[in-house]
């Protein structure tokens, strides 16, 4: 693979990642509605000139997820030009694929008005399938990003294997119901918040969050015993030490989440370990050097 889709590629997959970061300030901030119901102009207007600041939150939102969807649709392009077939076209379609149903979900959200206040379930059902969206997207141009640069290869991984990244992928879904849950019912006390998970009469959001951490912790386990198993492997100890890491870390940062409310800054780096510790586990599982 030629130096420029290596950087094409690892543009693309930091552009993406930052764009998935800035989407759950969108949704802390309660500016999914800053456009309005309309999509993909904003509040009717091609560039809003008196800007609010859910606005301006909303409208750079949708610049940089248009500016990764043409760059995700150029490597596509690039790489089919140039490798007629093989693993790389493979990667680069499902990506593609993928991105053209976050553009699909990020409409929808607009257009059925499933942002800002809205509590609804069908909110909550979106908001875990675009999680796992942007999970798989995000895995894609990773494996992407890995063969270019790394000159790595793939490898077919084990049903285990198969379905840890499906039950990892399930309970970053709940994370992201949980989240919802904590932005439009925030708590003022660590006591208060943990009764009302409890209550019959409580919002389903509310009584949907107390799944999380229960299946993190599930996960959690099984991934560093999977890693320390891996581990025996030379070639493979320093990525499984890495996946290690980020287990431990994304524990002790969901800890500290809840101990502080959910304060914006520390869910925002509670979704950016997340992201990493999918790509780590990502090449954990599939990618071996050539």
């Amino acid at each position: 693979m030629q130096v420029s889709n290596s950087k094409l590629s690892t543009f693309t997959f930091y552009l993406t990642l930052f764009v998935i970061l800035w989407g759950a300030l969108v949704r802390i901030t309660h500016s999914g509605a800053g456009c309005g119901r309309h999509w993909p102009l904003c509040d009717g207007q091609v560039v809003p000139l008196d800007p609010s600041i859910e606005m301006i939150i909303e409208f750079t939102h949708r610049l940089t997820s248009g500016a990764s969807a043409i760059f995700v649709l150029l490597l596509f392009w690039v790489i089919r030009k140039q490798h007629k077939q093989g693993v790389l076209v493979k990667l680069a379609t499902f990506a593609l694929f993928f991105m053209g149903i976050e553009v699909l979900i990020g409409a929808s959200l607009v257009l059925f008005g499933w942002v800002k206040d809205n509590t609804s379930f069908v909110r909550a059902y979106m908001m875990g399938f675009h999680l796992i969206n942007s999970f798989l997207l995000v895995g894609s141009l990773y494996l992407l990003k890995e063969m270019a640069c790394r000159a790595s290869a793939l490898r077919s991984p084990t049903s285990s294997e198969i379905l840890l990244l499906i039950g990892f992928l399930v309970v970053a879904s709940m994370g992201a119901v949980t989240a919802l849950g904590d932005t439009l019912f925030p708590t003022t006390t660590l006591q208060a918040g943990l009764v009302q998970d409890f209550l019959k009469e409580s919002p389903l959001l509310i009584q949907l969050r107390v799944i999380h951490p229960i299946l993190a912790v599930l996960i959690s386990f099984y991934l560093i015993r999977y890693a320390i198993e891996v581990s025996r492997d030379p070639a493979r100890k320093n990525s499984a030490m890495k996946v290690i890491a980020f287990v431990i870390g994304q524990i002790l940062l969901g800890i500290l989440t809840v101990l502080l409310l959910a304060p914006s800054g520390l869910q925002i780096l509670h979704l950016l370990l997340a992201l990493s510790l999918w790509c780590g586990l990502l090449k954990l599982i599939l990618v071996r050097s050539s």
